[in-house]
């Protein structure tokens, strides 16, 4: 790995990363190997953050190594911090399209269509022809905040890419977050928050970042109050949140954001 990217790293995940990286470069052909999101940013907290990484390969997977990269996957992934990792080629990052192709995904959602699959041929078939919206985040936010593993920085490799397909994508996980902000409050507020950060200020911010933002932009009490008592939560207190403080944290955000 890149000397200056393992001196970024929180020396917490330092070593399951370079693990991870090393056990990766034996099956896939590597070209370059980002890490974004918390461990990025700043933001990485043990208990519930992911290890967000995303690959350029030089071609496709060949069926071999799809499924030796499932089974990594598989192996590594919680053991300690769930993974979250998306393969891409050059050719896809030198011809972006939103919502983007991709040669392999993987994150915890998956895991049992892996496992179902197992060492079948479906393993190369599972995602084939799918796309994915989220990339367009992944990539932009690697771009501007992720640490360089192996390789070159993305921005050196991306063409065709616009700021309304980041737009386009962080506003249709907005809508999800809204959709969850009772069944998960922590991440929805929080998430919501870093959207609200950049549609207001064009801010790329962590959930950290983004609590503190929140601070300085005169919400209403009650709606701070709900971020704040996310950040609290997120840092590993214990917070209940009534239904009708997200009802109004809801209502906030839908307004801002002018969704309908």
């Amino acid at each position: 790995m890149n000397d200056d990217a393992t001196q970024a790293l929180p020396i917490l995940v330092r070593p399951v990363i370079e693990a991870f990286v090393d056990r990766l470069k034996e099956i896939v052909p590597i070209a370059h190997v980002y890490v974004h999101g918390s461990v990025a940013m700043g933001g990485f907290h043990p208990d519930h953050s992911d290890l967000d990484f995303l690959i350029v390969a030089g071609r496709p997977l060949s069926d071999e190594e799809r499924l030796a990269l499932t089974h990594l996957c598989l192996t590594s992934s919680n053991d300690p911090y769930p993974i979250e990792l998306s393969v891409l080629t050059v050719h896809e990052l030198t011809n972006w399209q939103h919502p983007s192709p991709f040669d392999f995904h993987y994150s915890e959602g998956w895991r049992t269509r892996f496992e179902l699959a197992g060492q079948s041929s479906e393993v190369s078939t599972l995602q084939s022809g799918l796309t994915d919206p989220d990339l367009a985040a992944h990539v932009r936010i690697t771009c501007e905040r992720g640490i360089v593993l192996y390789g070159r920085p993305l921005k050196s490799l991306l063409s065709g890419f616009k700021e309304e397909n980041y737009r386009d994508a962080i506003m249709s996980d907005a809508l999800d977050c809204l959709d969850s902000v009772h069944d998960a409050p922590v991440y929805s507020v929080l998430n919501l928050t870093r959207v609200l950060a950049y549609c207001s200020d064009q801010l790329i911010l962590s959930k950290q970042e983004a609590y503190e933002w929140s601070r300085g932009k005169g919400f209403p009490s009650d709606v701070s109050r709900t971020v704040a008592k996310a950040a609290g939560a997120y840092a590993g207190e214990e917070i209940h949140f009534a239904a009708d403080e997200l009802d109004v944290f809801y209502n906030f955000v839908r307004t801002h954001l002018s969704l309908k």
